[in-house]
């Protein structure tokens, strides 16, 4: 399969980026000057399709290739017509960084984590908690171990979110880390408490929950 590729013009993207990029330097203090993360701004459906090598969803906007250092997003003139979101330049700067994000937290941890660490880093990363839903109770995020995140981004940033809230964000990082190549509930369990001195679980997930109402 063959694609044409060319360096995009569009400067407010490139603002975007550099701006994100600056943003995850100093969150992970992880000076990425070398071989940088690329965005690859896609025309339309079709090509997405193909670049992904299946039928997408219309919700999906953009995804990373942690083995390319890659972020492919739907052009911003795109957004509105190629997916069933609508374009704002704030929404769409959170789309970079959330996929940008995705990229340093395979960088630091050297591997694949937990989907609900990882998501959960990568939506707490965009600076705006408030754009997320706050979830009632949690009762599903701990439930997600693969990237497919299922739709319950809302209570992975919540999670993390608590957690950095309590204990810092560079303990949440190293967190992170000693999750890297581990698969099992119980593993990242007894990883958990070692970190945080407290069972993983929903109950003082919630506990906290109600502490922040």
């Amino acid at each position: 399969m063959i694609f044409d590729i060319q360096r995009s013009n569009n400067t407010k993207v490139e603002e975007m980026y550099d701006k994100a990029m600056k943003e995850l330097i100093e969150f992970f203090h992880f000076n990425w000057n070398q071989h940088t993360p690329k965005v690859i701004l896609v025309p339309d459906r079709e090509t997405y399709n193909a670049l992904m090598g299946e039928k997408t969803k219309a919700w999906e906007e953009g995804t990373t290739l942690m083995s390319e250092d890659t972020v492919y997003v739907f052009a911003p003139e795109k957004i509105d017509s190629e997916t069933s979101h609508d374009y704002s330049d704030e929404t769409y700067y959170s789309l970079i960084k959330h996929e940008l994000c995705h990229l340093f937290i395979s960088s630091i941890c050297e591997g694949d984590i937990p989907a609900w660490i990882d998501e959960g880093i990568a939506v707490y990363s965009e600076g705006d908690m408030s754009k997320y839903y706050k979830p009632e109770k949690f009762e599903h995020f701990l439930d997600f171990y693969k990237r497919d995140s299922g739709g319950y981004h809302y209570e992975m940033g919540r999670a993390v979110e608590i957690l950095v809230n309590r204990f810092g964000k560079e303990k949440v990082l190293d967190f992170a880390k000693a999750c890297t190549g581990v698969e099992t509930k119980e593993e990242i369990g007894k990883i958990f408490k070692n970190f945080f001195g407290i069972e993983l679980g929903y109950e003082w997930f919630n506990k906290m929950l109600k502490e922040m109402k």
